[in-house]
């Protein structure tokens, strides 16, 4: 075979496998049930049956009064920042549509576009924005309704990254949901 025909064929095989994962959207709506990659902030997707929406994303700055309560009872060993590194939140809102308990998510990862990699820093008990997995009762949500992380916007509960200066330039970056049965992708707006 010669290369057009080669190439041709690459395309056309490349095409069909992603409509094959494709799910119907129902006249009114903008995705699918199940999304499993958003485009962008405020798209839910479905990771184990429990639909996550990013309600926002960006970098902290410790010297304004706001920004610094979201980094109380980190770590002193990872408190201090490297010159080239920067405070990255994202608060992400959990939800259990099911008539059974679900568990959230316990995985996540922000990864830019040269695939370095990030992973959330543990918070301690009095980071009261603190994302922490746990079993979501049946039409609930996480953080729930009388949790402080909904009193305040973002309305969400937040993943704390140090991430590198580089990688806010190498965009854009994606948050990875990974779950037991599946993993979802969101691209943040930073």
């Amino acid at each position: 075979m010669t290369r057009r025909p080669l190439a041709l064929l690459a395309v056309v095989a490349s095409l069909f496998a992603a409509a094959c994962g494709n799910e119907a959207v129902e006249e009114g709506q903008y995705q699918s049930e199940s999304a499993q990659v958003a485009e962008t902030e405020g798209i839910y997707v479905n990771v184990d049956e429990v639909k996550y929406q990013v309600q926002l994303s960006k970098q902290l700055n410790p010297l304004i009064d706001d920004d610094r309560s979201y980094l109380e009872d980190v770590s002193p060993g990872v408190a201090k920042l490297a010159d080239d590194e920067e405070w990255f939140a994202v608060w992400i809102l959990a939800q259990n549509f099911n008539e059974e308990p679900r568990m959230s998510a316990s995985d996540f990862e922000i990864v830019d576009t040269q695939e370095k990699a990030y992973t959330p820093v543990v918070l301690g008990e009095g980071n009261t924005w603190a994302y922490r997995p746990r079993n979501i009762g049946a039409g609930e949500s996480l953080p729930g309704s009388n949790d402080p992380a909904r009193e305040r916007s973002p309305n969400g509960a937040m993943l704390l990254f140090k991430v590198k200066q580089e990688s806010l330039n190498n965009r854009p970056l994606e948050l990875v949901i990974r779950g037991a049965e599946n993993d979802a992708i969101v691209n943040l707006d930073v």
